[in-house]
């Protein structure tokens, strides 16, 4: 008896679902022919087919933001929903419309074409004016929760979900086909979706492949096509030979002679064809595409904005790339250059707008304007809160400190007492490193003290005032009236009397330096009432002071590096000079030295010391860095402390002083080039309030999920001529060109560069055909014809689309005599085996 089992695939916008045949003979066959079946049960339904026309809900949303200087795009997202999918009906193609026996029409009807790419798949019968199956070449497995059940979703109903885009698995890498267990899920929904509801596919199958298929991978799709789907014939074919065939099949023969270049989506290939025969052995192929576009341009943008909100998908980087890449027209360092110019940059700059959340607070009275200022009393209020808050968080974490740490201390002493005799716990301590029980009391001591000075500082109490004056009473008696034990506490209030008058003499200085400080800042107010001009003079003369010393620390700091520096050579006689043996005032023999000192001064100036740190500099940073680098930064920070002071008073009471004349401000509008990379500002045109408030994105959502996207938009389709640019190991397009002509005569050489056919996806960005004419000519020679034709223009499909011209071509072969012949039959495929091949015009060869 068997069990029931339920299994519901899902594809390109509709749910597939098969059911029992009336016999189980017929069942058991198609479960051997068709691997994919659905629901078994102990009754036997009667056959059926549902085929829905209505797309499972799905939306591309694109949101356009006004900006005066770029204009602003959102990124499509999809959105996805979790209710009850319905399965309507969808009809047959218009082919079949008319015949009532399908099972008869499958058998008579025309052969089926199949455009297998690396990105997209197009099936339909070959009396189509156009492909009836165009959707994407992706498999995606789908668990519903809800149902329990595994779900197999094909195309672009991979998209349909968020879980299911993240399973989407293509059939292809790098063009060649090398998922067949996904690919067998996609041809079930392409025959089904076609009208194909019988036991085998009786029809001829036409099929692109990759230029050079490795005959493994062929061999694997012909043993699919014929064991499983019992397909009566099968021919491959190479797409761009099918698009050429397409818009040159009305010239001769003897006159199709034409460079093919195919720039697809994982690859670029350069087909020789001439007198119509294409020059297999002479063909060149480059690793660079379309996918590979969309993933350098996502890297790019992965570290140019490292710290982004949102994720960008590679679905969203390829549409980033079709819609505002192109490529250089004449040269691309030229272009590059041209970016220097902030007019330029912000004509040329793309503001690509992510989505974004923001908390929006309700308002019951939209007719009142919503106003946040507060009274000064609620200020206060709110301050002492927050206040109040964090100490007592202090004081939480304080005393769950202090009891943990008690805790921990006495649980282990008391275990060890318990639990043990006292002669093995007196060995434990000496172990430990104790050698009696009062060190280790006095060690609890000392922790708990530093706990509850530890706590005292969290909580802000002031140990002093606790105290009050502490007393030594033992300092002043004499030894001799002293016993041992008095002797020890004597010599303990003695550091701990030494210790408090060092924290009193330390108090009494910050005391005076304070004092010191207020009569400095009181004459300093004297002198800018008595005579403001002077005063303003004088700090502005100290503000100069300041940025010099800034600078010269900074320019010092860089020639240290260079060790050819006149820096770093006296450096180096700094060195030699302290590492020497000799006396000061004698010289080498030992004779002293008439009329020179022996004293040099040296410390008398607070500079000569900074003798020391010019020794210890780059060349000991590993060794002396907790010291001498934390000088250098203290210095540097006083400085910058003291620099935004002086700027504050010159704000302040200098009128000719503005914000713009600040060290931020200056600094920002010499590096506001970069920033407008970045942020996409005109550095001619906005101020630096501008500039600042467009940098400032902290605690704004919609400026932080915006991609500025500018020199990138030549910079990404550039490898293509320069591989280089994104690590590809490879020679561009133009030298690959090159190459392949270097293999013909000069008179098939113009013959081919008078006819160059561009095809492909990839070649519909713009300036494709200017800039390979551009990058051509000066590698011809002179007086050598070029002509370029890009597929799809009026002149040669009579304004058929580019994506199409493939499965045209296809469907033109297969109405053709020359088809039947050039397929590969059943009986040919079973008495020679898998990797046997047809070879004809359009397709690939076994030996070249």
């Amino acid at each position: 008896m068997v069990k029931p089992m339920e299994i519901l695939l899902i594809f390109h916008e509709c749910v597939l679902q098969h059911l029992l045949r009336k016999r189980r003979g017929t069942f058991e066959q198609l479960t051997q022919k068709r691997v994919r079946v659905s629901r078994r049960t102990q009754q036997d339904p009667s056959a059926s087919c549902f085929l829905p026309t209505s797309p499972i809900p799905w939306s591309r949303s694109t949101l356009i933001h006004p900006s005066s200087q770029s204009s602003t795009r959102c990124v499509p997202g999809l959105k996805s929903t979790r209710s009850p999918i319905v399965l309507p009906s969808l009809p047959h193609p218009t082919s079949l419309q008319k015949n009532t026996n399908l099972s008869t029409v499958l058998k008579l009807s025309p052969s089926s074409s199949i455009m297998v790419w690396s990105c997209s798949i197009r099936a339909g019968y070959g009396n189509m004016s156009s492909p009836y199956i165009d959707t994407d070449s992706v498999v995606s497995r789908y668990r519903d929760r809800k149902t329990n059940r595994t779900i197999m979703l094909a195309g672009t109903s991979s998209y349909v979900d968020a879980n299911s885009r993240s399973n989407a698995r293509p059939l292809h890498e790098e063009g060649v086909v090398c998922n067949y267990d996904s690919m067998e899920v996609m041809l079930d929904y392409i025959f089904l979706k076609l009208g194909v509801n019988a036991d085998t596919v009786q029809h001829p199958i036409l099929m692109t492949e990759a230029l050079c298929n490795p005959v493994y991978t062929r061999g694997l799709m012909s043993e699919l096509l014929f064991e499983t789907y019992q397909t009566p014939s099968v021919c491959y074919g190479v797409d761009s030979l099918f698009s050429y065939h397409e818009t040159h099949h009305d010239i001769p023969q003897e006159r199709q002679t034409s460079l093919v270049i195919s720039s697809s989506h994982s690859s670029t290939t350069i087909i020789p064809i001439i007198s119509g025969v294409p020059h297999l052995a002479q063909s060149r192929r480059l690793n660079w595409g379309g996918l590979q576009e969309s993933e350098f341009l996502l890297r790019l943008m992965q570290v140019k904005y490292s710290t982004f909100p949102s994720r960008m998908t590679p679905f969203q980087a390829f549409d980033l790339v079709q819609d505002h890449c192109l490529f250089s027209p004449y040269d691309f360092q030229d272009d590059v250059r041209k970016f220097n110019d902030p007019d330029f940059l912000a004509e040329a700059d793309r503001v690509i707008q992510f989505p974004f959340s923001t908390v929006v607070s309700p308002q019951p009275h939209s007719s009142l304007p919503e106003t946040n200022e507060k009274t000064e009393a609620e200020l206060t209020l709110q301050a002492e809160k927050r206040r109040l808050a964090g100490l007592r968080l202090q004081e939480q974490t304080a005393r769950i400190r202090m009891e943990k740490a008690r805790d921990d201390t006495f649980q282990l002493i008391q275990s060890w007492k318990s639990k043990e005799t006292k002669a093995n716990y007196l060995e434990r301590l000496s172990l430990e490193g104790f050698d009696n029980e009062e060190e280790l009391e006095a060690l609890i001591k000392k922790t708990q003290l530093q706990l509850k000075k530890a706590r005292n500082k969290d909580l802000g109490i002031d140990e002093e005032a606790e105290k009050g004056e502490p007393s030594f009473p033992l300092v002043d008696v004499p030894d001799h009236q002293l016993d041992e034990e008095g002797l020890k506490e004597k010599r303990r209030q003695k550091l701990m009397k030494a210790g408090h008058d060092a924290r009193e003499r330390a108090k009494a200085e910050r005391e005076a330096e304070k004092s010191r400080q207020a009569e400095v800042e009181r004459r300093d107010k004297e002198d800018r009432l008595t005579n403001p001009d002077a005063w303003i003079a004088k700090v502005r003369a100290q503000y100069e002071n300041l940025l010099v010393k800034i600078k010269e620390r900074k320019k010092r700091r860089i020639q240290l590096s260079d060790r050819k520096s006149l820096a770093a050579q006296q450096r180096m006689k700094t060195i030699a000079n302290l590492a020497s043996d000799q006396v000061p005032g004698k010289t080498v023999n030992g004779n002293k030295k008439r009329k020179k000192p022996n004293d040099d001064n040296f410390g008398a100036d607070d500079a000569d010391w900074a003798v020391y740190r010019d020794v210890v500099g780059p060349a000991n940073k590993f060794f002396l860095w907790w010291q001498v680098g934390a000088d250098e930064s203290a210095d540097e920070e006083d400085d910058l402390l003291e620099l935004l002071s002086v700027e504050k008073q010159l704000l302040e009471y200098d009128d000719t002083f503005t914000i713009e004349d600040t060290r931020e401000r200056q600094k920002l509008k010499r590096h506001s080039l970069m920033n407008a990379f970045y942020k996409g500002i005109s550095p001619s045109k906005d101020s630096s309030s501008t500039i600042i408030e467009a940098l400032d994105t902290e605690g704004n959502a919609e400026k932080s999920a915006r991609l500025h996207i500018n020199v990138e938009r030549i910079r990404v389709p550039e490898p293509l001529y320069q591989p280089l640019l994104a690590g590809v190991d490879q020679a561009g397009l133009v030298e690959v060109v090159q190459y392949v002509l270097k293999e013909f005569s000069q008179e098939d050489q113009d013959q081919l560069t008078q006819h160059i056919y561009l095809c492909g996806g990839h070649t519909r960005l713009p300036n494709f055909d200017v800039r390979l004419w551009n990058a051509m000519r000066p590698v011809l020679p002179t007086g050598s014809p070029l002509q370029i034709f890009r597929a799809g223009e009026p002149a040669l499909c009579g304004g058929g689309g580019i994506r199409l011209l493939p499965w045209l071509g296809m469907a033109r072969f297969s109405r053709s005599p020359e088809f039947a012949q050039h397929s590969i039959s059943k009986e040919q495929y079973l008495e020679c085996g898998n990797e046997y091949l047809v070879e004809h015009p359009f397709g690939n060869k076994l030996h070249f």
